[in-house]
């Protein structure tokens, strides 16, 4: 839990766990709190007595590097090679060790992220990427510095980072003319592409699928009002330089864009990229890229010939079963070899959608028009966001359940699946 492992199989690890120590037990997961509840053999002398110890464990975040670790100690304590003791030794070391990637040094790859994103996911031109980065580099330093020391400030991050990039893409577009320069669409979108909540939706998503009613529910539910926040952050930041300048651009297309065989570097340096933000170590790199390369090269081309949609579950299908086989192959961490190609398939999709900022052409303080005009357009602004997201996720989560089905058709045996 505490370093990213899928949400929904948490009760299915413990379980497992619960069966290989030959200790029984009760496990229920909530979003960022599992309730374990230990309980105590029969005693003979009162068969009708038996005692219970309930714990409750709360832990959130995605470190693919740690997370690998506990893996494969999870894996030797459940076949029986290391000692429970040994065992939590070496988690209290895990758990005080000092952060891989320190996190001023963490913040420029939300810049080449953005930076790079803004080529390949949302059609901008090389002139956007220095201004994309800047604006990425601003969206990682509010997040991993600024959040991360002032708990009042993470409250809004979402709405000033995407005020923020909303309002510096609008400004630097309306340079020289609308969008002489620099794309306003691609500059916006690729700035926050970083903070999106794909991820927590797909989490969501799988929940829900697997049946945890309660946690999917919640889980899904938070990131629509994530996804509103960053709307509601786009819209006023981009409408107040509006408010400046006049004659601001407002279109949701690039005047030009780079040739899409550039995709063939600009992906796999992506996933490099993204690959650091979730913390991967150096050698769980080159699988990560491998295989959300493959991913993305069947999103792009089954895309030119069927809807988003299909696109997302067949990229999905293919990122699942590459993870998985090199999973079996190898012996190795199946969710480290594709939770980086996921976060390409995300800001894919959200773009072969229109983009998040197809919202925006409607100036927001149009006095103008009419109240109910104004106030239809105000909420598919705020919610277009999310049901692009919801969309997008629901795709993807149906891809991977069915690679996992490919690959494992009668099930795991001998331990939990460690995948989505």
């Amino acid at each position: 839990m505490a370093y990213g492992a899928p949400s929904h199989r948490i009760e299915e690890y413990t379980l497992q766990l619960f069966k290989a120590l030959e200790m029984e037990g009760r496990v229920n997961y909530t979003v960022g709190c599992t309730e374990i509840s230990f309980i105590n053999p029969i005693d003979p002398a009162d068969p009708f007595t038996r005692s219970a110890y309930t714990t409750i464990v709360k832990a959130q975040g995605l470190d693919i590097g740690a997370c690998e670790h506990v893996f494969h100690l999870y894996k030797e304590v459940v076949h029986g090679d290391v000692a429970v003791e040994e065992a939590t030794q070496r988690l209290a070391d895990l758990i005080a060790a000092p952060p891989f990637y320190k996190p001023w040094w963490i913040v420029p790859f939300y810049g080449f992220a953005s930076a790079l994103a803004c080529l390949w996911a949302y059609g901008g031109w090389w002139l956007d990427m220095p201004i994309a980065f800047l604006l990425g580099s601003i969206v990682g330093m509010l997040q991993v510095i600024f959040a991360a020391r002032n708990p009042l400030y993470a409250n809004v991050l979402e709405v000033t980072a995407a005020l923020v990039t909303s309002f510096g893409a609008r400004a630097f577009a309306s340079i020289g003319g609308a969008q002489k320069y620099f794309c306003f669409p691609s500059i916006a979108e690729s700035s926050i592409t970083t903070i999106l909540p794909g991820y927590i939706v797909l989490c969501g998503t799988l929940e829900l699928q697997s049946k945890s009613i309660t946690a999917g529910s919640t889980r899904l539910f938070y990131a629509i009002i994530y996804s509103l926040l960053l709307g509601y952050g786009m819209a006023v930041g981009s409408q107040i330089w509006a408010a400046i300048y006049p004659d601001a651009p407002t279109s949701s297309t690039c005047p030009r864009t780079v040739d899409p065989r550039w995709k063939i570097l600009l992906v796999p340096s992506y996933l490099v990229v993204q690959a650091v933000l979730i913390r991967a170590r150096p050698r769980q790199i080159p699988v990560q890229v491998i295989i959300g390369s493959a991913a993305y090269t069947v999103n792009y081309f089954v895309s030119q010939y069927a809807t988003a949609q299909v696109a997302d579950t067949a990229s999905a299908l293919t990122l699942g079963i590459l993870g998985h086989l090199w999973a079996r192959s190898q012996r190795a961490f199946a969710f480290a070899a594709v939770v980086a190609g996921i976060m390409v398939l995300v800001p894919s999709g959200l773009s072969a959608q229109g983009g998040l900022i197809t919202g925006l052409e409607e100036p927001l303080f149009n006095n103008g028009t009419s109240t109910e005009s104004t106030y239809q357009q105000n909420i598919y602004q705020s919610f277009s966001v999310g049901a692009q997201m919801i969309t997008v996720a629901i795709g993807l989560a149906v891809g991977i359940f069915m690679s996992a089905l490919v690959v494992y058709p009668l099930g795991r045996k001998n331990n939990a699946l460690f995948s989505f």
